[in-house]
């Protein structure tokens, strides 16, 4: 809980890899059953996608949700699993086993959403590290990086291993810190030595009609 009294907010990170011959299907998929279906749902505050720029999967949804428990919630529960749609089984099966899932708890803001227009974002995985360390590192970043919102975030349901994810995001992916080496130990601290992976990201567009159609601001 926040100092407030309200819950923190949770977030689920999603991220498939189609193949070649799928992935025409896959994007019309997301894009107009899938997302519109999960922001549909209580407790899902917002959703976007990203497209990954180095590394993979490919793709990546991230939705910002009220609390942790709207994943284990009737209404979540009743659109999953068994529930889904014919569409959706069938898309599923074809990503097979290329796609991950991190069910996490805001630690730090607590309840700050992501930026809407904000296209760019980084991803820090981290396996079991001590919160407070992460916030401090957050905390830091948010200090002294102007064009950087950095959100701390620790694993809570379904996850095989101990998980945190710092997210960092920035009005366009170039304005991200690309840090590496001796920086990235410096900027990340004590919790350095738990980093996973780290995935750069820019928000997916539509690239046909449609895509022109649905959001006349992108160029």
């Amino acid at each position: 809980m926040t100092e407030a009294g309200k819950r923190n907010l949770g977030l689920l990170v999603v991220r498939m890899g189609p193949t070649a011959p799928d992935e025409e299907e896959f994007n019309a998929w997301y894009d107009f059953e899938h997302l519109p279906q999960r922001l549909a749902i209580p407790g899902f505050v917002s959703g976007e996608r990203y497209v990954c720029l180095q590394g993979s999967p490919k793709y990546v949804a991230i939705y910002d949700l009220a609390d942790t428990g709207v994943i284990t919630g009737r209404e979540y529960l009743a659109e999953a699993g068994q529930h889904f749609t014919p569409w959706s089984k069938r898309m599923l099966a074809r990503v097979g086993s290329v796609w991950t899932r991190l069910d996490l708890e805001q630690i730090y803001p607590g309840t700050l959403q992501r930026r809407p227009g904000w296209s760019g974002a980084a991803l820090y995985e981290f396996g079991e590290v001590d919160a407070e360390s992460l916030v401090r590192c957050a905390e830091q970043i948010n200090a002294t990086e102007p064009l950087i919102q950095a959100r701390a975030f620790t694993g809570v349901f379904n996850i095989d291993k101990p998980a945190a994810l710092l997210m960092l995001e920035a009005p366009a992916w170039r304005l991200l810190p690309t840090w590496s080496g001796a920086q990235l130990s410096e900027r990340l601290g004590p919790v350095a030595a738990a980093l996973r992976s780290y995935h750069l990201y820019t928000k997916y567009w539509r690239s046909d009609i449609i895509g022109t159609l649905i959001r006349p601001e992108h160029p």
